[in-house]
């Protein structure tokens, strides 16, 4: 009872450490608190203990000598008359029986049964290691999700920050002349169509914010400084994508999972060829005392009975009656062997298509990164020669807003294709099993 409760509290202050998030959140501390904290993910920790302990229990049945303890004790009363006399007897019995079960040799059925259990395990191990994936994963998209809105409202506040300065600008202009009342408008729509864009992005930041900490497992909606440091972006021209297949597979839950159900298959049929020819012994070995009354019950409820036996049982079983039945098991063991082998081969085909696909999606991004990089330049040397236009009076004010327009479009599309390359690299690195998991 101590240890229990030592354990329960142990678990009570890591989810409240958990629920503590730090000054400023990294990916790391995202992924460590939602580990410790998220409620279904916590729920599927104690499965693997869950499944090794079902099988000792399993051991400790199945090998070890199953002892029996009896005591059954009984008394009647008799009444018997005759013409002449009539007689009560009265009699009362007790006996008790200490026994063990030992199975010596058997068809196979117990190693079965803890290959089964030992399966289990296994499978339990695998799940967990996926769940803990699945779990990143959904950490780091929501994070980047984070991350890019809070990006995306520095770059708007800037873009709006300029738009209201032209437009004060050509609040100032008027009463000199130097400027229109296209002008003052133009400014001002522009100032309000900013000003939206700023507000949606700031909703939209909200909502991400919600779906971290939800992964996270923390109730509520709290102010999360998010860290908006991105990592590089790699190059994906220098990636080996056989290497990479090869990767995949050995570090693929579902391959293995796969892998798992083909070798229980092969266990199964070696266990139905055996299991018709191999005899079962067992042996039982039963020591008793019993005592009677004749008269009375003087024998009921005795502690140590004053009659003692020993008794020993062999038995030796051949299931020769199960041939048949034993080689239709067979035939349907092998059937299912091939169909396991055919399944995990098309488990092999898709992830190898998944992750050649991934690999080209990163080539993309990573191509149209440079293009919007490049792009974002020209548009950014375009505008400084339109306000240099501008300033000389060789260019109008509504052709330069459209100039900033552009240039504050492509720096947004820059920003979008970065965490497009960063998404397929998380793709990617979840199909080789590299994500960062502690």
């Amino acid at each position: 009872m101590l240890r229990r409760t030592f354990v329960l509290l142990a678990l009570v202050a890591m989810r409240a450490q958990a629920q503590q998030l730090p000054d400023t959140l990294r990916l790391a501390d995202a992924i460590r608190i939602a580990l410790a904290n998220n409620p279904g993910y916590v729920a599927t920790l104690n499965d693997v203990d869950l499944a090794v302990a079902t099988r000792d229990a399993q051991w400790r049945s199945q090998f070890l000598p199953a002892p029996s303890l009896t005591l059954a004790t009984s008394g009647s009363s008799a009444r018997t008359s005759t013409p002449i006399t009539t007689t009560n007897t009265q009699q009362s019995n007790t006996s008790l029986s200490l026994g063990a079960r030992i199975t010596v040799l058997d068809d196979g059925s117990r190693g079965n049964n803890l290959r089964l259990a030992q399966q289990t395990i296994d499978r339990a191990q695998v799940d967990h290691d996926a769940q803990t994936r699945n779990l990143t994963l959904a950490v780091i998209t929501a994070f980047r999700a984070a991350q890019r809105a809070q990006l995306q409202i520095a770059m708007q506040e800037r873009v709006l920050a300029r738009s209201q300065h032209d437009a004060d600008t050509k609040q100032k202009q008027i009463p000199l002349a130097t400027a229109t009342l296209t002008d003052l408008k133009s400014a001002e729509l522009q100032v309000l169509t900013d000003q939206d864009l700023l507000d949606q992005t700031r909703s939209d930041a909200a909502i991400n914010r919600l779906n971290l900490l939800q992964q996270l497992g923390i109730m509520g909606d709290r102010a999360v400084a998010i860290d908006t440091a991105l990592p590089a972006v790699r190059d994906p021209g220098e990636m080996d994508v056989d290497s990479l297949v090869r990767i995949a597979e050995s570090n693929s839950p579902g391959i293995r999972t796969s892998e798992l159900t083909l070798r229980g298959n092969e266990g199964d049929l070696s266990f139905q060829k055996v299991r018709w020819w191999r005899p079962s012994v067992s042996t039982n070995l039963t020591f008793g005392r019993t005592q009677t009354t004749g008269h009375g019950y003087n024998s009921l409820l005795t502690p140590w009975p004053d009659n003692g036996s020993l008794r020993g049982d062999l038995t030796l079983q051949l299931g020769l009656a199960n041939y048949f039945t034993t080689r239709n098991n067979i035939q349907r063991a092998k059937a299912t062997i091939t169909d396991q082998e055919y399944l995990l081969q098309q488990a092999r085909l898709a992830l190898q298509n998944q992750v050649r696909q991934t690999v080209i999606m990163l080539q993309r991004a990573y191509s149209g990164l440079s293009l919007a990089q490049r792009q974002a330049q020209l548009a950014a040397d375009r505008l400084r020669t339109a306000t240099q236009q501008y300033s000389q009076g060789a260019e109008s004010f509504v052709n330069l807003q459209l100039f900033a327009d552009r240039a504050a479009n492509a720096d947004r599309a820059v920003l979008n294709q970065r965490f497009a390359v960063l998404s397929a690299q998380t793709t990617l690195d979840n199909l080789l099993g590299n994500l960062p998991v502690r």
